[in-house]
């Protein structure tokens, strides 16, 4: 039996950091959805930012078309976000979730 390869960044396997990460901006976006409804501008903001450094971590490890898909996506919450449209922001939010889904 062979063990996965350790990633010396998180300490997980590598392949499975990827899976994580992604869960971990479904989790996000998720929770954008309830901080745009409750209009808490200062958490919605810090919700993106957090999607941003998950994003910035895993792109590299998803396919074109799906990573082309998420980042669009990302793009339309942020302009949401600093526009303070949380309706837009929640629709961005899961759209985002169903691009994540098919990565």
């Amino acid at each position: 039996m062979t063990l996965p390869t350790l990633s010396p960044i998180c300490g997980c396997a590598t392949r499975n950091r990827r899976l994580f990460d992604v869960d971990r901006m479904d989790i996000v976006a998720r929770q954008i959805m309830v901080d745009a409804a409750a209009d808490d501008e200062a958490f919605v903001l810090g919700d993106v930012r957090h999607l941003d450094a998950l994003w910035a971590r895993t792109f590299q490890s998803v396919d074109g078309s799906a990573a082309s898909s998420i980042e669009g996506q990302l793009a339309d919450l942020r302009v949401a976000a600093d526009s303070g449209d949380y309706p837009a922001a929640i629709a961005a939010a899961e759209a985002l979730r169903q691009a994540l889904d098919g990565s």
